[in-house]
């Protein structure tokens, strides 16, 4: 008791943290906050990172949904003759791919795959589909 009064510590307690919030805010402006660009965070992050490649190959057994059905792979025919071309006749060999989809391999589904008022790949940044965000 002061005074005949009771002591209240709350005004002292209520400074004390005023001071030390200020003198952390002065702490904390003093430090220069690092920038760090998309190329820092790779350097940093996954410069020495193990990377997996799951890319599939696209050849005859690649993987796709059933509703597309198969790819046909095939010498590539001469029109002239219906025969395939060949080293000894022609110098050279060509193979001729018959696509049941566009969707083989690994890729990137664009999202208007599933609504026609979504972007379609050709509608979306380059940073996006370069993996550089």
């Amino acid at each position: 008791m002061r005074g005949g009064k009771p002591v209240s510590h709350w005004k002292d307690v209520c400074i004390v943290f005023l001071i030390l919030l200020l003198a952390g805010g002065f702490f904390l402006e003093g430090r220069q906050r690092k920038e760090t660009s998309l190329w820092g965070a790779y350097e940093e992050s996954f410069k020495h990172a193990k990377y997996v490649d799951l890319t599939h190959t696209i050849n005859p057994s690649v993987p796709v949904w059933h509703g597309f059905g198969p790819s046909r792979f095939a010498p590539t025919v001469d029109p002239k003759t219906n025969r395939p071309y060949t080293y000894e006749k022609d110098g050279f060999e060509a193979t001729h791919y018959d696509l049941s989809t566009d969707q083989l391999g690994t890729q990137l589904d664009p999202l208007a795959h599933w609504n026609p008022y979504f972007p379609a790949i050709d509608e979306l940044p380059q940073r996006t589909r370069s993996g550089h965000w």
